[in-house]
């Protein structure tokens, strides 16, 4: 968001901080501090903001980056840089994950022989102290890393999951004195079934059990399309399937899991077998003792969600309710019919689906932003953030024209196209849900000449009243730049 000023305005700059109030809820900083495009997640711990810088810009010629070398920035709280530094103590070895616990920041990177370790950062240099012990091998090179706490964070983990002919589990539970206190294994059962997506839970007791969701061969449009299992663990960390019976028939997507005592509880979109979108909410609850699936309800949605539309995020209200955050999105790519190779592609949002359930785990309500956005490069512009707030409202970000700014985010638009000089024609816009369904919309800032502009899908945090996010100044040829900044409501 920063733009080219006057000689007087840069002396002013010099001197203060940049913060803008736009209307009377949103404020926007950023920092005076340029960075190439490196890889990054924002951490806030304390009074700072701790950046794990973990792969360096990709090439001229590739999309190919360093992640064997890792540096730390820290930040105070109005995003001065305070230093910037290696952290030698990760040298060679490939930053997986963060977890901040006891307002101590964790990281975790694997070395050459895919063994798991963990550091503390210490914030006021940079210097990490490594665990004593390695916490994890993992049987391959090709993962995908989940991490996360239990609902009281009193226990956290790391886990490590492949999904091809040998998929694998491997996961390290930890108490919030880094002290192991599971370590679980286990073969995903991907004979009959391509893996789609598994997910690892956490309950205060520290005892963990995952799910897993299998795509069917061949994929029909049956019930028998997507199949889902519940992935147990013993006592000795070993871990057994057994398939979730008893959902309702048809097309079932877009779960929400989350802990109980005895299982976990979930909820999720059904589309009946004829149908080409979702319209009824399912909820219930995975029994671990009874191994089946108990209190199953479903509820009509108000508005149908297309199938092409993803669950983002989700989050969990004191009452128990939820908000389940979905957009329709999509890439489109293009190759030469003669050669094969890629010719590009196009990267697209559209349609965002706020569904409000009930602690009942029935639909309250559902909420429509209708947008159409468009990039060629990657998911830079396109897309959405979002954030909770301390009166559990949820506020939604993205860039539209400012013209579509009125009471119904409804409004009908025509799509955009969020790069070079179209992106002068747009704003950053903030659309808030209360829970009991009220909406508003407002411009937060225009985007015309700003050289730096919010990237909703790059790497950003979110804590109670504010978000951390990523400012970009898109280049081709990996000669991005990008700045730190944050949002907060007042």
């Amino acid at each position: 968001m920063k733009t080219s000023v006057s000689l007087v305005a840069l002396l002013m700059i010099f001197f203060l901080q940049p913060c803008f109030v736009h209307g009377q809820d949103y404020k926007v900083a950023e920092s005076h501090t340029i960075l190439k495009d490196f890889l990054h997640k924002t951490f806030p711990v304390g009074d700072k903001y701790i950046d794990i810088i973990y792969a360096s810009p990709h090439g001229m010629f590739s999309y190919n980056r360093d992640e064997r070398h890792a540096r730390v920035s820290v930040y105070d709280h109005s995003l001065n840089q305070l230093f910037e530094t290696n952290i030698k103590e990760m040298e060679g070895k490939k930053y997986e994950t963060g977890l901040v616990v006891n307002k101590h920041l964790y990281i975790f990177a694997t070395d050459k022989n895919q063994k798991l370790f963990g550091y503390e950062l210490n914030p006021k240099d940079g210097s990490a102290v490594q665990m004593p012990e390695s916490l994890l091998d993992i049987p391959s090179s090709d993962y995908n890393v989940l991490s996360g706490y239990s609902p009281d964070s009193a226990y956290c983990f790391i886990s490590f999951t492949n999904y091809g002919k040998k998929g694998f589990l491997r996961a390290v539970v930890l108490d919030n004195n880094m002290k192991v206190v599971h370590r679980l294994q286990g073969d995903l059962p991907s004979k009959l079934y391509d893996i789609a997506f598994t997910s690892l839970l956490l309950s205060n007791s520290g005892s963990a059990i995952g799910i897993a969701g299998l795509n069917n061969t061949p994929k029909k449009k049956e019930n028998d399309r997507l199949k889902f299992t519940a992935l147990e663990f013993s006592s000795e960390g070993n871990m057994t399937a057994n398939p979730l019976e008893g959902l309702p028939s048809g097309y079932i997507s877009q779960f929400h899991w989350a802990s109980i005592k005895a299982g976990f509880s979930f909820v999720a979109l059904l589309a009946p077998n004829d149908k080409n979108e979702f319209t009824t909410l399912v909820s219930g609850e995975y029994n671990t003792e009874q191994r089946k699936v108990i209190n199953i309800s479903q509820s009509p949605l108000n508005i149908p969600v297309p199938e092409n539309t993803w669950l983002l995020a989700a989050y969990n209200l004191k009452d128990l309710s939820h908000y389940l955050i979905l957009e329709s999105r999509h890439v489109d790519y293009f190759y030469d019919s003669r050669t094969g190779r890629s010719r590009g592609s196009n990267y697209w949002a559209g349609n965002v689906y706020i569904v409000k359930t009930g602690p009942d785990g029935k639909a309250q309500w559902v909420k429509q932003i209708e947008k159409s956005q468009l990039e060629a490069a990657d998911w830079i512009y396109t897309g959405i953030a979002y954030m909770l707030d301390e009166k559990e409202s949820l506020h939604v970000f993205f860039h539209d024209r400012p013209e579509s700014n009125s009471s119904d985010p409804k409004q009908n638009q025509n799509g955009i196209v969020l790069e070079g000089r179209s992106m002068n024609q747009t704003s950053l816009i903030a659309v808030k849900f209360t829970p009991d369904g009220n909406v508003t919309k407002q411009i937060i800032s225009s985007n015309k000449n700003q050289d730096f502009r919010f990237s909703p899908t790059r790497s950003y945090s979110s804590q109670k009243n504010e978000l951390i996010y990523c400012a970009m100044n898109w280049k081709v040829a990996g000669q991005s730049k990008l700045t730190l900044g944050t949002l907060s409501l007042h």
